[in-house]
């Protein structure tokens, strides 16, 4: 099952969605900031976040569909937000198969209009008027950025720490998928306990997502990926195969190691060496560990437990060997 039959069932909902958003992007007359939002909406990517929101929704038997999806929709625009910010932190040339909006349009117009989509975003989640919701995407975002910063302050760092890097993976990632899955549970049933089971899944199905996409920085290609490949190793992150690379050398092979990132182009020739078939296995194991983590047994709903499990497999079926 493709990632488009299960989008199928709710088609209708993802509709609504992408309504709000181009209603609330696009009502701006003036030119030049109309053809940032139109290039924006162009390449909407997957939309696996208000994807999660509204499976959630219809797991818990959610009514009155109409506040999730401006909410789904504001989920979805902080992301488009972040991810302009990411390319112009990045230097990224690509995204989502196209021009970055940083690329296209410069810097200073990027770093205003990633500001002007997430006011979308307050805009959007005001017409929801559930302060709930308010809160939780609000510390959302203030997790993001967090997560942004550990890994700016931690770039070309010598601490190769697995616990650092999932901290970073969670807080650049999880938090939104778990806000989607939060937040569709909410609306549907007004219970705390339940809405935090449904955080908790979109933690690690956050997780995993960026696990396999750092994967795919290394081992896949630009088609894998919709942007430039090896971009975290230009940028100095340090990402899951560099990590179980570093933490299986001898400590005369961590001095090549060293000696060979002082020079992004020495570095990138030292990877395509160094990372063997036994580095991709290793990485694949945790990757599927991660995989199991993303729990649906609190979700009853045989229809919607399904799909999220399929979601699961489409996310890691990317990487060879699984």
């Amino acid at each position: 099952m493709a990632l488009k039959d299960i989008i199928s069932p709710y088609k209708s909902d993802l509709d609504q969605i992408n309504q709000n958003l181009d209603a609330f992007l696009l009502d701006e007359t003036t030119p030049e900031i109309r053809a940032i939002s139109e290039h924006l909406l162009a390449a909407k990517g997957k939309q696996l976040r208000p994807l999660l929101g509204v499976l959630f929704f219809h797991a818990f038997n959610g009514k009155n569909p109409e506040k999730m999806h401006y909410v789904m929709a504001a989920i979805e625009s902080i992301h488009m937000a972040s991810l302009i910010h990411d390319d112009i932190i990045d230097g990224s040339e690509k995204r989502r198969g196209q021009d970055s909006v940083y690329h296209r349009f410069g810097q200073d117009p990027a770093i205003i209009s990633g500001v002007y989509v997430y006011s979308s975003a307050l805009k959007l989640i005001a017409k929801s008027g559930d302060l709930t919701v308010l809160n939780k995407i609000s510390e959302t975002v203030k997790q993001l950025c967090q997560g942004e910063l550990i890994q700016l302050f931690n770039r070309d760092d010598s601490i190769y720490s697995m616990s650092q890097y999932e901290n970073i993976c969670t807080h650049k990632t999880g938090v939104l998928f778990a806000c989607a899955c939060y937040s569709g549970t909410h609306l549907a049933t007004q219970n705390e306990e339940t809405a935090m089971k449904s955080y908790d899944f979109g933690i690690h199905l956050g997780k995993l997502f960026q696990l396999v996409d750092d994967y795919l920085d290394l081992f896949g290609s630009q088609k894998d990926l919709k942007k430039d490949p090896l971009q975290d190793i230009a940028n100095g992150d340090i990402t899951l195969p560099i990590i179980v690379l570093y933490h299986s050398l001898s400590d005369s092979a961590k001095d090549t190691f060293h000696h060979a990132k002082k020079s992004i182009q020495d570095f990138k020739d030292y990877l395509s060496e160094a990372l063997d078939s036994s580095i991709k296995t290793q990485c694949l194991a945790v990757i599927s560990q991660s995989l199991e983590q993303a729990d649906t047994a609190f979700v009853s709903s045989t229809r919607e437990s399904l799909l999220l499990s399929k979601i699961k497999s489409e996310i890691v079926k990317r990487c060879e060997g699984l």
